[in-house]
């Protein structure tokens, strides 16, 4: 644990530390499975809105108008190259295409906290702490600039409270990952 103060400016988290990966799914077995790819590969801009819904209560006594929290509503904004390779790019461009709504936008979306070992990670063993939660994509634009390449734009709803686990993928490989929900 840092213990002054400039230990504490040097421990902020790097972009690279917290990465996320889309469930996609894989052959047509029943279930379904899914392996969860690596979401911003080219991203350059990235950024969660909590959400926070409120209530506002009366109370004539007081003179600020005090509000309660009541819910969340996050939502992810997303601006990134469009690399035609890339599997969550083309199921964000499917997404588009077909002009999907519904459950037809709806993936598991993984956050991997490489900064945080979980609990039962071990030298031989190394996992990091993940939450999974599902989201709904809406793409809102791609983008050709002059002399440019391909921009991909969307955002991300999310629709679960996220579930607690673990990826023992390692962060310098980790193109494709696992989630085991904690027990």
């Amino acid at each position: 644990m840092p213990g002054t103060i400039d230990d504490y400016r040097k421990s902020s988290v790097a972009a690279e530390e917290s990465l996320f990966f889309l469930g996609l799914p894989t052959g047509s077995g029943t279930p379904a499975t899914e392996e969860f790819h690596m979401l911003f590969l080219r991203g350059d801009n990235s950024s969660i809105d909590a959400g926070a819904n409120t209530e506002e209560i009366a109370d004539v006594t007081q003179k600020t108008q005090p509000s309660e929290i009541t819910s969340y509503s996050p939502t992810q904004s997303l601006s990134a190259l469009f690399l035609k390779d890339d599997p969550c790019c083309q199921a964000l461009e499917d997404i588009f295409r077909s002009r999907a709504v519904g459950e037809d936008t709806y993936f598991n979306l993984v956050e991997v906290d490489y900064w945080k070992e979980h609990s039962s990670s071990t030298t031989e063993s190394p996992a990091w702490v993940a939450y999974k939660t599902q989201v709904s994509i809406e793409v809102t634009s791609f983008t050709n600039e002059a002399g440019g390449k391909r921009r991909i734009e969307a955002t991300i709803h999310y629709t679960g409270d996220p579930v607690s686990g673990k990826t023992t993928a390692k962060p310098t490989t980790a193109g494709i990952v696992t989630f085991t929900p904690d027990t």
